[in-house]
C-alpha cells in the first residue's frame, strides 16, 4: 500500500508541474496580447519560493510558444 500511495502522490505532483507550466504560459500569453485574464477566469501564475530546474523563465516560455506555432 505504502509503494502505491507514494506512486499516486507522485503522478498528482508531476501533473501539478505541468499545469504550473501551462498557467505560466497561458498568463504570458494573455499579458503579451492585451487579453483580461479575469474574463476567463484564468489563475495567476503561482509565485516560485524557490528556483530548480523545473522553473521556465520567461525566455523559455517565449520559445515554447514560438514551438508550439510551428
Amino acid at each position: 500500500i505504502n509503494s502505491k500511495v507514494s506512486e499516486s502522490l507522485g503522478l498528482l505532483q508531476h501533473q501539478d508541474l505541468y499545469r504550473q507550466k501551462i498557467e505560466r504560459v497561458v498568463n504570458f500569453v494573455c499579458e503579451h496580447n492585451n487579453i483580461d485574464k479575469e474574463q476567463f477566469g484564468f489563475a495567476p501564475s503561482a509565485k516560485n519560493i524557490d528556483s530548480c530546474d523545473e522553473i521556465l523563465n520567461d525566455e523559455e516560455v517565449e520559445a515554447l510558444i514560438k514551438q508550439m506555432q510551428s
